[in-house]
């Protein structure tokens, strides 16, 4: 968020301004220049975005993104400022996909609307080697699609990936123990920790321990699902 409010992140536009030879337009669309604000608020795929979480895309032409995340936040709580953050790392870790490994989303990754009187809450983890850390985040969304609340937390030390992915796992079971919601479905992009949770049998390691809280959490709740996400 630091980089993309200092005008430090490398848009199509921003290369440009350090002569290079590229062209400025929007590498997703093709059809607008990529500044910031673009490519994090105002684009088609991004306004649908912000549209989903509740958040929405208020801005004028003369705005920066600076500006846009000031007006935001002020209108904001701090569950929403966290959404807000972790959406701007997502639509930009997607630009790069597409850029740098020409990976695009299909129909299998659209998100679905949860059943009726149900909430829908998806999780997924981040590790940040160069902070020695990792961090994940949580939403959860009503049957109409609209933002409940979402969460985002950061912790120090190195784990493997599918301690982390379990660890976000157990964190989200205890929040909708929390609130006492029942007729979710959890969606995680980790087959291994939806695997294991179907087992039986315990494993002496962290994995193992952090696996057999979300078991014990699972059997204090009702109605409550733990789905595996494909992603391309």
């Amino acid at each position: 968020m630091w980089r993309d409010g200092m005008n430090c992140l490398p848009t199509m536009v921003q290369l440009r301004t350090k002569h290079l030879h590229v062209s400025s337009l929007c590498p997703v669309c093709q059809s607008e220049d990529e500044t910031i604000l673009y490519r994090l608020v105002s684009s088609p795929e991004s306004t649908l975005c912000w549209n989903r979480v509740g958040i929405g895309t208020s801005s004028t032409p003369d705005n920066t993104f600076l500006d846009w995340c000031i007006i935001s936040f002020k209108a904001l709580d701090v569950e929403k400022r966290c959404v807000l953050a972790m959406i701007c790392w997502a639509i930009w870790e997607a630009r790069n996909d597409l850029v740098w490994n020409k990976k695009t989303g299909d129909g299998a990754e659209h998100w679905i609307l949860p059943q009726v009187n149900s909430i829908k809450i998806n999780v997924d983890t981040t590790m940040f080697e160069r902070e020695n850390g990792f961090g994940f985040g949580m939403v959860a969304r009503d049957s109409n699609g609209f933002l409940i609340e979402g969460r985002t937390t950061f912790l120090t030390g190195q784990v493997e990936p599918k301690v982390a992915e379990a660890m976000v796992v157990r964190e989200a079971l205890s929040w909708i123990k929390d609130h006492q919601w029942q007729s979710t479905s959890l969606e995680t992009v980790c087959l291994l920790v939806v695997q294991v949770l179907g087992c039986t049998f315990s494993m002496i390691s962290l994995f193992g321990h952090v696996i057999d809280d979300c078991r014990r959490l699972l059997a204090l709740l009702k109605n409550i699902f733990v789905i595996f996400k494909t992603i391309s």
